[in-house]
């Protein structure tokens, strides 16, 4: 059995996006040993920075945070290096984003838009499950607990009962039960996904102005690609006047 983390991020709220980071037993041990080394490390580098601090993009790449303080260079080598780390694992990654303007031009009433984005990144995780040589494995799929637990169960049910109803293409049936929730603080496989989901936000949004930030991105960038297997915003097209 297979796990997925998703993780939500958003650009000025016009870009909604959904990223899931899927692990088998062997890639899961190896983000987890290997996050926790790279935080370690940095700490000894920086003895102001806790062993325990979490791994959020956002934080670890502006300096907020646990990693408020710490010097720009170490912040940069310990992004690439968690990025590096997850692409040697042998985990996968789908992040998928809907442009919110767009999706409201078109539908007066659209689908919320944290189901049609989850929908269509679960549905291509399960795509890929389906074109195994063995379609025989599933996946759970673990969230952040910071989303409201009850609410997001109750869209995970919606999205599968109603696969194809503008929501995913196909059936999701290669994932099982429910969706699950745990506190990020815990759990470096969930702190991975954020960051896989964090720098493909800014690669697909954003154009970087200085030049050392730039040359990080590109490197991450290029980390990103060896292990994911799609990053796509989907932006409805207004229907024209015929």
């Amino acid at each position: 059995m297979l796990i997925t983390y998703v993780d939500e991020s958003e650009r000025g709220r016009q870009i909604y996006f959904i990223g899931a980071l899927t692990v088998d037993t062997a890639a899961a041990v190896a983000i987890e040993e290997s996050l926790d080394g790279i935080v370690m490390e940095a700490s000894g580098a920086w003895p102001a920075l806790s062993p325990e601090a979490e791994l959020h993009g956002r934080d670890v790449f502006q300096g907020e945070a646990d990693w408020a303080g710490v010097p720009p260079r170490l912040r940069a080598n310990v992004c690439v290096q968690a990025i590096e780390a997850i692409a040697a694992s042998g985990a996968r990654f789908v992040i998928r984003g809907t442009d919110r303007p767009a999706l409201l031009r078109k539908y007066p009433e659209p689908h919320p838009i944290h189901e049609l984005t989850l929908s269509h990144a679960l549905g291509r995780v399960n795509g890929l499950l389906l074109d195994r040589e063995s379609a025989l494995e599933r996946t759970l799929v673990i969230a952040d607990e910071h989303h409201a637990a009850e609410d997001s169960r109750r869209r995970f049910k919606q999205i599968r009962r109603l696969s194809g109803d503008g929501y995913s293409q196909e059936p999701l049936t290669q994932l099982i039960d429910t969706v699950y929730f745990g506190p990020s603080h815990h759990s470096r496989l969930l702190q991975a996904s954020d960051m896989a989901t964090f720098f493909s936000n800014r690669i697909l949004t954003m154009q970087e102005s200085d030049p050392r930030s730039a040359s990080t991105m590109s490197t991450i960038d290029s980390l990103l690609l060896r292990f994911t297997d799609q990053r796509y915003i989907w932006v409805p097209k207004a229907e024209t006047p015929g």
